[in-house]
């Protein structure tokens, strides 16, 4: 599976991201960086996180508008700063842990908070008290699982917004890359993801053609992993 298709599902199936809506996107990882373009392919406000300043240098490229290295202190505070006090409209968490309980407090009125994998190692619980008081909504993003039970639905979706994804592998000099290819209803680019480097565009859809035969097979979705992952095998 695709860490495109992830991060569509979890932005657009259900409440989609809308234009000026924050876009808090936790981490640097593949469905991360998927989150941030999409993000502000919809016209969103993001703030990209990480602890490495070389990753969020290259969130910065593609396009965020708000850096904050979480390696530096605790980032909430600094998320009601960037929003005037009123928190993240969307926060895409493929961390976990620590990080999702400082998101339960810097989540605007009515906000989303997106539940993607636990790469920090620990599967945090939820204070029900927090989610009343802000009004908020706690959402798992699955897509292997959604497309398993809403086929139809999962189709549709797809051809609304023109979304077609494939993720491949190869050995470049800096070890092993993910390549993905994604097109979301106005931006149509070739992104790559890998330890050193992130994103090019391609205007060309057609190189990708070729991998899109892989993704109209249909693939067996994997089990969620408790930790360490955005939940593929």
């Amino acid at each position: 599976p695709c860490a495109a298709l992830t991060a569509w599902n979890g932005l657009f199936e259900g409440k989609p991201v809308t234009p000026g809506e924050t876009v808090l996107v936790l981490g640097t990882g593949g469905v991360s960086m998927f989150a941030l373009q999409f993000a502000k392919a919809a016209g969103a406000v993001v703030i990209a996180t990480s602890s490495s300043d070389v990753k969020l240098a290259q969130a910065k490229a593609l396009g965020a508008d708000h850096l904050i290295n979480y390696a530096e202190g605790e980032y909430k505070e600094k998320v009601k700063e960037l929003t005037g006090g009123r928190g993240a409209d969307v926060i895409y968490d493929a961390v976990g842990g620590d990080y999702f309980d400082q998101a339960l407090r810097c989540v605007n009125w009515n906000g989303r908070i997106l539940v993607i994998g636990f790469a920090s190692g620990r599967i945090p619980s939820a204070p029900a008290n927090l989610a009343l008081l802000k009004g908020c909504s706690i959402v798992g993003v699955f897509y292997g699982r959604f497309k398993q039970e809403e086929p139809e639905k999962s189709q549709q979706a797809m051809c609304k917004w023109s979304l077609r994804g494939v993720t491949t592998m190869r050995r470049a000099s800096d070890g092993w890359t993910a390549m993905s290819a994604a097109s979301c209803g106005r931006c149509t680019r070739m992104f790559v993801a890998s330890g050193g480097h992130a994103a090019a565009s391609a205007s060309d859809h057609g190189r990708a053609a070729g991998g899109q035969r892989h993704l109209r097979r249909g693939m067996r979705p994997a089990e969620p992993r408790g930790v360490g992952g955005a939940g593929y095998r």
